[in-house]
């Protein structure tokens, strides 16, 4: 017979019942009525001892007893766990349970709200233990063997039958042509939706948070899962416990209107309500799943319509080309702006920072991280933006205040609706630019939705060489903070000393610090100052259809804009269409031959 010192969960509730100790379950906390070793406790009170459901370690506060489960094993005598074989209860003992009077049903039927039909249905019970009546629960499997039974008492105190198998209750009436499964988190819970008319049901054995490898050969025979926790902070952080051990791209999670399934059964909750909550159901956050399954072709093109027809297909600038070329900046989304010193590029990116936040929803923000300048100036550059004043006047209205300050206040805050935010902290990290963004989350309790980061090279790395740290530092921006917190982040970059002057033009590989840039930038925006005109093109451009349908490779269509600035304020004076060779990045002449021109009139703002 071999041992293991590998303790689960399961093992814990089967040393409770082995030394026949009563406990209550809340949340990750298993507590016991008295402590095993100082006898002391009190059930008007918090109890004096606990495990831990997650590490499986105990302690009293009376006594002061501390250990794990293997050493709890040890101080109450018992052998070590052993890899038993699963143990089938007397079938003719525990079938005697459900042999219980009509008024026995008809009382339980008056305080728990289930039926009376679906109690004898699924052979619901009692059985005296240490001297008071507990409900009993027959777990059955498909050939109808009753392969274990959960015992509750009044006061909520639980065991199950030693060494038993731990499956689903409710498994003899599953139809497994049906490709949905309904999941609850008690057993009532499960009787309570199949009165609100639903067959295909289950409840947990241990409730929400602890899901056995057993169950899994259950859930792979369904397409979704619908799991009908507790509506409640531990109910749902068991949910997605469960479901990610599942799968969340199969789960689905229901809220129903009180806090489970029988409280709603009890409060008159309606079938159409109960209907109208699984159809309501939300699927489980994927964007931190690294291996969901591939989505097929099918879902995109659902996915695209819906997104056409709901207009929610990024964020907007009212930046004419640059709105039409990309669609808005989607969620997840890596957006470099390259140019050399002196071009504009903080002044753009902080720009398209208003204009963001001027077409987010209220609950969302944009994050500047200032790398570059401190907080003061940073501020002044924005106001200078959002009132389109010069920076000299502005300062004269917040030395004298009164009216026209306010004002002037009033139109910055109308200007981007509270939704834009600053740090100024140098030096950071990835992980620690991901902890501010966590922590302005909790803060003003919006979603961050756009951050701009400037720049680059103000990122730490624990890389030594300037090659390496970009390469490192770009692949995480990309991975764990754009598609990690999904939302659309703008980068500022330099570009290397080959660029020579600002006059150059700024291609794909004119990034400091080697190929690390472009390869992990979803859109790059080069710009440079020809003859004093500010001059933008797409480098890189994951979404610019008509490339990718001409017959010659070798000329593709570049869109390029002439960027003018006044007061701070970005305008599009020109849109031209450039046709040239594909390797642009080897031109040495700022001079490029213009073979179409649009003009806008007027001027239009980019």
């Amino acid at each position: 017979m071999s041992y293991s010192n590998d303790l689960t969960l399961e093992n814990l509730f089967d040393t409770l019942s082995e030394l026949g100790l009563e406990y209550v379950q809340k949340g990750d906390e298993i507590n016991l009525r008295n402590c095993p070793f100082c006898e002391r406790g009190n059930e008007k009170k918090s109890p004096h001892f606990s495990f831990n459901a997650i590490n499986l370690v105990y302690n009293c506060f009376k006594c002061n007893e501390k250990g794990n489960l293997y050493s709890f094993r040890q101080s109450m005598g018992l052998k070590p766990i052993k890899e038993n074989p699963i143990v089938i209860p007397d079938q003719a003992r525990v079938s005697l349970y459900r042999n219980q009077p009509e008024e026995y049903y008809k009382a339980f039927q008056k305080k728990r709200g289930i039926s009376v039909e679906t109690l004898k249905k699924y052979g619901v019970g009692q059985k005296e233990l240490h001297g008071k009546p507990y409900r009993t629960y027959q777990y059955v499997d498909a050939d109808g063997i009753i392969v274990n039974v959960k015992y509750i008492s009044a006061d909520k105190k639980m065991q199950m039958e030693k060494d038993a198998k731990r499956t689903y209750y409710g498994m003899q009436f599953l139809d497994y042509s049906n490709p949905d499964l309904i999941i609850t988190e008690g057993e009532d819970d499960c009787h309570a939706m199949v009165d609100y008319g639903w067959y295909n049901v289950v409840s947990l054995p241990i409730g929400a948070g602890k899901y056995d490898d057993n169950l899994h050969e259950i859930d792979k025979k369904f397409k979704r899962i619908f799991l009908v926790c507790d509506n409640d902070k531990v109910g749902q952080k068991g949910a997605e416990a469960i479901a990610r051990k599942i799968g969340l791209w199969k789960c689905w999670n229901v809220l129903l209107p009180f806090k489970d399934a029988r409280e709603c059964l009890i409060n008159g909750v309606s079938e159409d309500q109960i209907k109208k909550a699984i159809a309501g159901a939300k699927q489980f956050d994927l964007s931190h799943e690294k291996c969901a399954p591939a989505v097929g072709v099918e879902k995109l093109l659902e996915a695209l319509q819906t997104e056409e027809r709901n207009n929610s297909h990024g964020i907007q600038f009212n930046l004419g080309l640059f709105d039409e070329l990309t669609g808005g900046l989607r969620p997840g989304s890596l957006t470099t702006i390259l140019a050399n010193p002196s071009c504009y590029k903080t002044t753009t990116l902080m720009n398209m920072l208003v204009r963001g936040c001027q077409t987010i929803r209220q609950d969302e923000m944009a994050i500047f991280f200032s790398f570059e300048m401190d907080a003061s100036a940073v501020g002044e550059r924005f106001a200078q933006i959002m009132l389109k004043a010069p920076n000299y006047k502005i300062r004269e209205n917040a030395r004298v205040g009164g009216d026209e300050w306010d004002r002037q206040c009033g139109l910055i805050l109308r200007s981007c609706h509270d939704s834009l935010f600053i740090t100024n902290e140098s030096y950071l990290s990835i992980s620690e630019i991901i902890e501010v963004v966590k922590k302005t989350e909790d803060v003003t309790g919006k979603k961050c939705a756009l951050i701009g980061i400037d720049y680059l090279d103000f990122i730490r790395s624990d890389q030594q060489k300037e090659y390496d740290a970009v390469r490192q530092n770009m692949n995480e921006i990309k991975a764990k903070v754009s598609r990690g917190l999904n939302l659309a982040t703008i980068v500022l970059c330099q570009t290397n000393r080959t660029v020579g002057d600002n006059s150059l033009e700024v291609g794909m590989r004119s990034g400091k610090g080697g190929t690390g840039i472009e390869a992990a930038s979803d859109y790059l925006l080069g710009v440079w100052n020809d003859n004093g005109t500010v001059c933008g093109r797409f480098a890189k451009h994951r979404r610019i259809d008509d490339r990718y349908f001409e017959a010659d490779i070798k000329r593709k269509s570049n869109p390029y804009c002439h960027l003018e600035y006044e007061d701070g304020t970005l305008y599009l004076k020109t849109i031209t269409y450039w046709d040239g060779p594909a390797d642009i990045e080897k031109t040495n002449s700022s001079k490029h031959n213009y073979s179409k021109t649009k003009q806008i009139e007027g001027g239009t703002k980019w």
